[in-house]
């Protein structure tokens, strides 16, 4: 109502309320991340801690990640010298010590069961490429060069010269079509760096159709490994070439190369490895780039670019009987100058089935030349028969083409099927491959062979 001097009045307010009263605040501790406590290996009798904790990529006091335990497992597997049996679950175990869950530290606990690392192949066989040969082969994927040994029962236990995840090779393989002798040795982490040191030497000689071929040389490999995936290394190469027992009416390129001829090269690679095994892969992929600067007696350049992808498309529940999709190409190129011993040929087991061994390409009279220019693709599924995976059956299709210029003029394909093998022998399986593979498209002058086999050490 309006109030003297025609004010409107309003009616009292009611006055404001009281704030409510505010519980003190709790002080929340900051969570602390938990690290890495004792690294603790169990089961190694005669590998060095030094090579399993290299394969580890955590490190006391680090903070602890998880993916970083499989990626571990992973890597270990991969040395192959560990038991990894699907079947049974046995396998390299990377896990964290989880008895005292309010300590920031837990120590990682590393399982593992030592495997067979040693191979000895002993007899006389026949392959499709190769012709009859006898074969006195040893490999040992755990060597030690300095593990020299303490007494009697260390060469009886086999611990001495074992243990460091090296890997030698001492090979006599006198034959009808092929001889070869040597002896190869590699570290694969000079002084548990990122460094490794590979050291061959080899006395080779080979019949081919066209001439006689002998090989006295040595390779020295240095690697870097840039990370888990990717690694650079070089390879420095000195052969004395022999090229002899050219006919008469032999093509030009024959008749220039007869004689011995000193033959050096210096190859950096860099290469990309993913496959969970490098024995038998059923996932991830190898990718490899090389240029190789060749000199002595030809002056010359080579590129090659080669990758494999293994994708599993099925698997039984506990991982064994994996059925395996693999995919492999090849692309290469080389200098004009380039002698025919050293140009790029295809056909064969590990080439292009179906075709004979060096029988795909260039060709003039029956004369193989080779080519400049190489291009391969080949699918493989692969089933496993047996349950241990010893036994399994391949079906491929494999195509490409060797040109003496960088084109395709006449690209082949063939398809076939065949069977795998892991043999026991003595130390350590031997594998066996049998294929049977039949040219749907080929060249004018390719060589045909339906049937190819390998024993030993093919991949």
């Amino acid at each position: 109502m309006p109030g003297p001097g025609g004010v409107i009045l309003q009616p009292p307010q009611p006055p404001p309320p009281l704030p409510a009263p505010t519980a003190p605040a709790v002080q929340v501790p900051p969570l602390r991340p938990t690290r890495v406590g004792q690294i603790k290996i169990i089961g190694n009798t005669r590998t060095l801690d030094s090579v399993i904790l290299r394969e580890i990529p955590l490190r006391p006091g680090q903070i602890l990640s998880y993916p970083l335990l499989r990626e571990a497992e992973r890597n270990l597997a991969r040395l192959n010298i560990f038991e990894v049996n699907p079947q049974t679950g046995v396998r390299p175990t990377v896990t964290d010590d989880n008895s005292n869950p309010s300590s920031e530290f837990k120590d990682i606990i590393v399982n593992v069961q030592e495997t067979a690392t040693s191979t000895l192949m002993f007899g006389v066989g026949v392959n499709s490429d190769a012709g009859l040969v006898g074969t006195l082969a040893f490999n040992e994927r755990n060597f030690e060069l300095l593990k020299f040994p303490q007494s009697w029962d260390d060469f009886v236990s086999g611990n001495a010269f074992r243990g460091g995840a090296q890997e030698l090779r001492v090979e006599a393989v006198p034959g009808t079509q092929l001889q070869r002798y040597s002896i190869a040795w590699r570290e694969p982490s000079i002084f548990d760096s990122p460094y490794s040191l590979g050291v061959s030497v080899y006395y080779y000689t080979r019949d081919y159709n066209e001439y006689n071929e002998s090989r006295l040389g040595t390779r020295l490999t240095v690697g870097r490994k840039l990370d888990q995936i990717w690694s650079v290394s070089a390879t420095l190469r000195l052969e004395d070439v022999g090229i002899h027992d050219v006919v008469s009416f032999a093509p030009e390129d024959f008749q220039a190369v007869v004689g011995d001829h000193f033959l050096g090269s210096l190859r950096p690679t860099l290469t990309r490895d993913t496959r969970d095994s490098i024995v038998r892969p059923t996932e991830g992929s190898l990718v490899q780039l090389s240029y190789e600067q060749f000199f002595g007696g030809y002056t010359f350049p080579q590129i090659v670019l080669e990758g494999t992808e293994f994708w599993t498309i099925y698997e039984r529940p506990d991982g064994s009987g994996r059925q395996v999709l693999a995919g492999r190409s090849e692309l290469g190129w080389s200098g004009d100058s380039t002698p025919v011993f050293e140009r790029f040929y295809a056909g064969g087991f590990r080439s292009m089935r179906g075709f004979e061994f060096r029988g795909v390409g260039p060709a003039t009279a029956g004369f193989e030349q080779g080519g400049d220019f190489i291009f391969l693709n080949s699918l493989e599924y692969q089933v496993p028969i047996l349950a241990n995976d010893h036994l399994y059956s391949v079906f491929f299709v494999d195509t490409g083409t060797v040109e003496s210029s960088v084109e395709i003029k006449d690209y082949r394909i063939a398809v076939g099927t065949g069977l795998r093998i892991l043999l026991p022998k003595l130390l350590g399986p031997v594998p066996i491959a049998l294929d049977l593979g039949f040219p749907l498209v080929k060249g004018p002058e390719d060589k045909e062979q339906v049937f190819s086999f390998w024993i030993g050490f093919f991949r």
